[in-house]
């Protein structure tokens, strides 16, 4: 599960594309299946990216997303766990999820009940919500998912491992994983937070690890 910026991305969408290709060769060593979201780099190429990452990533699902993001925003099942991919970021107006994202995000939520872990992967983090237009605890985003008792929120952006029960209503996590790669210099720096990794997470039955 990719929380956004697969690459470091440019103004021009061919130079955008480019990267994703060289991001796909990497990842076909990969035995698993790669499932990404857009985040705020992915989208500098403007208009047509949305259409540009639809023909980058073929196999992400179409059949069920927000108007105008087949592909780009959608949802993915495993046995009894239910993953949700909505981006935070379009081209020209990055930061928010959708208003059509989020009358989506609360269908396929309440859609959800027969699932016992819904983890939704979006780019901007709900903390340092000055940054990230979400709203906090309070805004729509986050009140949707611990009003339907999401397990896990995944988001990325801030360069940082930073898991937290942020509460608002509910019990969900949001967990920060933006230490895939990129700079590593944000303040404030706390080398437990800061070391490039990536998240593993061990479901069992009820439990979630």
């Amino acid at each position: 599960l990719v929380a956004g910026d697969l690459v470091g991305g440019s103004s021009s969408l061919e130079a955008t594309t480019a990267q994703w290709g060289d991001f796909r060769a990497v990842a076909d060593g990969f035995t698993g299946t790669v499932l990404p979201v857009p985040g705020n780099h992915d989208v500098y190429g403007g208009t047509g990216t949305f259409d540009a990452w639809r023909d980058t990533f073929p196999d992400l699902p179409r059949d069920d997303s927000p108007p105008g993001e087949g592909g780009v925003s959608y949802y993915v099942d495993h046995g009894d766990v239910r993953f949700v991919f909505i981006t935070s970021d379009h081209p020209g107006s990055a930061y928010a999820v959708s208003a059509d994202g989020l009358v989506w995000l609360d269908r396929v939520l309440t859609d959800s009940t027969r699932f016992e872990h819904v983890f939704v992967v979006t780019h901007h983090p709900v903390s340092f919500s000055t940054d990230n237009s979400h709203g906090g605890t309070s805004g729509d985003l986050w009140q949707t998912l611990v009003a339907h008792g999401v397990t896990g929120l995944f988001t990325g952006h801030w360069h940082r491992y930073q898991p937290g029960q942020l509460g608002g209503g509910g019990d969900t996590w949001e967990t920060i994983l933006g230490t895939g790669g990129g700079w590593q210099g944000f303040e404030p720096i706390r080398s437990y937070q800061q070391r490039p990794g990536f998240v593993l997470v061990e479901v069992d039955g009820a439990e979630a690890t």
